[in-house]
């Protein structure tokens, strides 16, 4: 392919590129799929044929190939694909399709939800005011009505101690807050942090040495809890472990951060609270982000699509469009026997 020359031929040359790579694969499934090839039985044809379906992609599929992978006992690795569902999940909802998950993407909606299931959460008013109205009272976290990866949230230990989350950046003072804040909401951004924000209860896991509460975000799939991600702030950095239910270390492809070191882990009594929760939401998959306090986990916040999710090596993204496809079933069998989601319904109907 071409380096040079202009965006127009580098797209047509990309094009070009692929189409041919489709048309081979394409073509190597049909001999791999062939119905005589595989009524033999052999053992290596079938694994040549399963290596060729770990990468191939549903676009280079017919009907009758998927018929012959299931009368084959064979696996489209890609057909089940947590990104490409929340790439789906990012079309629809440009389309205008209702996805109720995103109703508890708001804070006040969430923390409405959360109150009427009864779990503990950061005490707060539930005021919305603007940051110069804002008094500078400590210890407090100070967070946008809308917040994406903790842009905007500041933790305030005093009043010449304020960090911002997402950086963890040291601000040092309010008016240094107030001028960081400032150019978040500066017009001329692409994405402005809009002028209405939040105060709360600041959670700490060490009220003593002042240690913010440790972040363990659940990936939940309807009542059920496949993966956690424990993370928390060690000298200048973030430092992240990821955890399967049972207690195992996981390897899911994330490694931009070090490992969590003095990890801990979800205890079963964690994992029952949270998927306690999930199934209160009729949608596939919630992540549901909690803080783990001094004596107790409390409620962070609700992402129905978790930052960096195309990360996830391909194990973890065909287990996790297994578990989509499962929670799927789930809801609809316990629709159809009429379960009652009544504090969902209200947020939805009241949420805004």
């Amino acid at each position: 392919m071409p380096e040079s020359g202009s965006p127009k031929d580098r797209i047509e040359a990309l094009r070009a590129c692929q189409q041919q790579a489709d048309e081979l694969i394409k073509a190597e499934l049909a001999r791999a799929l062939d119905p005589k090839a595989l009524r033999d039985r052999s053992e290596e044809h079938r694994e040549q044929a399963e290596a060729l379906l770990r990468f191939a992609e549903p676009k280079h599929l017919t009907h009758p190939m998927v018929r012959r992978i299931e009368r084959n006992g064979l696996s489209l690795n890609s057909g089940l694909s947590f990104r490409a569902t929340m790439l789906e999940q990012s079309e629809a909802r440009r389309l205008g399709v209702f996805r109720p998950a995103w109703k508890l993407d708001n804070k006040r909606a969430a923390y409405e939800f959360i109150d009427a299931l009864g779990v503990r959460r950061p005490k707060s008013d539930g005021k919305i005011r603007r940051l110069n109205a804002i008094d500078p009272d400590s210890p407090v976290v100070i967070k946008p009505v809308r917040a994406t990866g903790s842009r905007g949230v500041y933790i305030s230990y005093s009043s010449d101690r304020v960090t911002h989350l997402r950086d963890h950046r040291e601000l040092g003072s309010w008016e240094k807050m107030l001028a960081h804040a400032g150019r978040l909401m500066s017009k001329e951004r692409a994405n402005p942090v809009p002028d209405k924000w939040l105060v709360e209860e600041l959670i700490l896991e060490d009220a003593a040495e002042h240690r913010p509460a440790t972040d363990l975000k659940f990936y939940a799939f309807y009542g059920e809890v496949i993966l956690v991600r424990e993370s928390r702030r060690v000298d200048s950095g973030q430092h992240v472990t990821f955890w399967t239910p049972d207690g195992t270390i996981a390897s899911t492809g994330h490694d931009r951060d070090p490992v969590l070191e003095q990890a801990e882990g979800p205890t079963s009594e964690q994992l029952e609270l949270v998927s306690r929760i999930s199934a209160a939401i009729p949608v596939p998959f919630m992540r549901i982000d909690m803080l783990r306090g001094e004596h107790e986990l409390v409620f962070g916040e609700f992402t129905p699509r978790p930052g960096h999710f195309d990360e996830f090596n391909a194990e973890w993204d065909r287990r996790f469009g297994e578990a989509w496809a499962s929670a799927e079933a789930r809801i609809i069998s316990d629709v159809l026997a009429g379960e009652n989601f009544a504090a969902f319904a209200e947020v939805i109907g009241h949420g805004k």
